[in-house]
């Protein structure tokens, strides 16, 4: 095998939930900060380095030391691999900048190997006894899809059209028709970026014969991943594929339902976790919840939590592992939410064992009906609909996989035409009405000359965590046309993820100062009242409550009109009917006329008052007397 560094973040110092600063993001640093990103097992306050580049800077929005008295936090984490460099840190900080030594954290040995396939690409591709031992070899080794054949995937990138289908036929030829290896080679697929529709509807086609509902739970899960960041992988019966492996789960759950009753005014929501701040569906939840309880409905919450990559429940390290638990967040739940609210946290340390405790706690409450924001990860709804009436709440798109008695539709002609073609919401089961979030307000104060933007520079916007499927060429070109165009305009990208070509393609742009690669920032209202003119949108689904925020912000949004979360709340008729280039024409109107730009500005804040959470929330009760009424299933 081959081997590669990894430096493992200080987990058995640093609680979980801490609030910390990274100091010093090079090659430790931004292998810290990769990690809690993915995993948020501690809250990332901010990144510290006294010497950076201006790429690195933007993507992790570095801070000089000075900085470090602007933020609360629990500690600094130093972020070095030499025990000498950490002592200096550590003393400097301590006397220069009066940081207590007891927040300041050095843990020396954090570097460790992952292991990588010894073969090269083109040793698999010229004998096949090579690709047959490379899979072999994976599963002798805990390890990632994407770090073991990390040499593969980056050169099957690499390989043009043709070559890229050569490979992907080849790869397919080395199924055996036993499930763990087959699903190996479909994850390799889709980590070199050759999984198409037709190879991805045989995937879900192959979960649905596994016969374990743990190995079922974890390619369910993993295909909902893959969905959500490439929706062109999806086939005409996708969700209806789905669905039917949701169906087919929990059969030898016992449950104990003699406490089972209809209680007119209770409703119980679930939602697949149910995190802190920073989770976007808690701008959801959270609210409804609290509007539920104002309008006299007792309500209960139910994160599912069904995963955690733990105690082997997966025989493939899954696409995003999830470690934290929903209970890790308690003490903020109770802050924000009304105190006759009750959320039920799981138990159990299988996967099983929490899909019961859930199921059962939920049928000792006996709600009238159940409210679902799992959105595409719901999947409890097959067996809790044998008990329950359950209305879904989209998290993003018109489909759903879910399985439910009504399906509250953000715009009803867009839900009707979407299935037309995947058939997962039948007419009689939509209702129609907007979602709304709460107002945001901003926690720090951005200015455009903290980095290195003239005053008068029009700054395009464009937010994401999946950019890098989401920004495609296309898309990238005509922005850059615009900015060939107007000199005084640049383009920040904000998300953690951005497309390979990126560096290639537009490092002149990206060198002078054009377009700005950006890492995450979670104080967007601060980003948007600051710094930003207007939001490009490209088309993809997802991005909803980011663009929702810029409305409420005034800032312009460029969307087509394709059926995206946002378009209900845009409106049909505000958004670009045409191409890309018409969307760049629409930019520079906004860009060289004031009262133009002011007028649509003034009309996205007017667009964001059409709904509020009181009237969506007293549609939801009423449906669900409705429902209830109905008669117990």
């Amino acid at each position: 095998m081959k081997k590669k560094d990894f430096y493992i973040f200080p987990y058995e110092v640093v609680p979980p939930k801490s609030k910390v600063i990274i100091y010093a993001m090079g090659n430790v640093g931004r292998c810290f900060w990769e990690q809690l990103k993915s995993n948020q097992y501690c809250e990332v306050v901010a990144c510290i380095d006294k010497n950076f580049n201006h790429n690195i800077k933007n993507k992790y929005n570095i801070l000089s030391p000075k900085d470090i008295c602007l933020f609360e936090y629990d500690y600094i984490i130093v972020a070095v691999e030499s025990d000498a460099l950490a002592r200096q840190i550590i003393k400097e900080l301590n006397e220069e900048w009066n940081i207590p030594l007891n927040k300041l954290l050095f843990l020396a040995n954090r570097k460790v190997a992952t292991q990588s396939v010894l073969y090269t690409l083109s040793d698999a591709m010229n004998d096949r006894n090579y690709l047959q031992m490379g899979l072999q070899d994976f599963w002798t080794e805990e390890s990632r899809v994407e770090d073991f054949f990390s040499d593969w995937i980056r050169e099957t990138r690499k390989l043009d059209n043709e070559q890229k289908r050569t490979f992907k036929d080849y790869l397919l030829s080395f199924q055996n028709g036993h499930f763990q290896n087959d699903i190996l080679i479909y994850r390799l697929l889709y980590e070199c970026r050759i999984l198409d529709s037709e190879s991805y509807e045989k995937y879900v086609k192959n979960v649905k014969k596994i016969q374990y509902d743990w190995a079922k739970l974890w390619n369910l899960y993993d295909i909902s991943v893959m969905e959500r960041d490439n929706h062109e992988l999806r086939y005409p019966n996708f969700y209806i594929d789905k669905r039917d492996i949701i169906n087919s789960l929990f059969d030898e759950i016992q449950l104990d339902k003699s406490n089972l009753k209809k209680v007119n005014g209770r409703m119980a929501i679930i939602c697949s976790d149910f995190r802190g701040e920073r989770s976007s569906h808690n701008g959801l939840i959270i609210p409804y919840a609290n509007e539920m309880s104002r309008q006299g409905i007792k309500v209960a919450i139910f994160p599912l939590d069904l995963f955690r990559y733990r105690n082997g429940e997966s025989f493939i390290f899954p696409l995003e592992p999830l470690e934290l638990q929903s209970i890790s967040y308690e003490d903020y739940h109770r802050q924000v939410l009304r105190k006759d609210i009750d959320v039920t946290y799981p138990q159990g340390e299988s996967i099983l064992e929490r899909a019961r405790y859930i199921i059962q706690s939920i049928m000792d409450f006996s709600p009238m009906a159940v409210v679902d924001f799992c959105g595409e990860y719901s999947f409890l709804s097959g067996k809790l609909h044998e008990y329950f009436k359950i209305m879904a709440i989209p998290m993003r798109g018109y489909c759903s996989s879910g399985v439910f008695d009504l399906y509250f539709a953000r715009h009803l002609t867009i839900c009707l035409t979407e299935n037309e073609i995947y058939h997962s919401v039948q007419p009689n089961q939509m209702v129609e009405a907007l979602v709304c979030s709460e107002p945001i307000n901003s926690k720090h104060q951005f200015k455009k000359a903290d980095y290195d933007i003239k005053e008068d520079c029009f700054v395009i916007t464009t937010v994401g965590s999946r950019l890098d499927s989401e920004l495609t060429e296309e898309f990238c070109r005509t922005v850059c046309v615009f900015l060939d165009n107007n000199d005084d305009s640049c383009w920040i990208i904000v998300g953690e993820k951005y497309p390979k070509f990126f560096e290639e393609n537009y490092k002149t742009y990206i060198n002078r100062g054009q377009i700005i690669k950006w890492g995450y920032e979670y104080d967007l209202i601060g980003f948007y009242e600051g710094i930003c003119d207007v939001y490009w949108n490209p088309d993809r689904m997802g991005a909803g409550g980011s663009m929702g925020s810029a409305m409420r912000c005034g800032i312009p949004i460029i969307t087509r009109d394709f059926p995206s979360d946002i378009l209900p709340r845009l409106g049909i008729e505000n958004a670009i009917r045409g191409d890309y280039n018409d969307c760049r024409k629409y930019v520079q109107s906004l860009h060289d006329d004031k009262e133009f730009y002011k007028t649509k500005s003034e009309l996205m804040k007017n667009r964001m008052t059409i709904s509020s959470i009181s009237n969506y929330v007293e549609l939801l009760i009423k449906k669900a007397g409705e429902l209830s009424a109905v008669g117990e299933r």
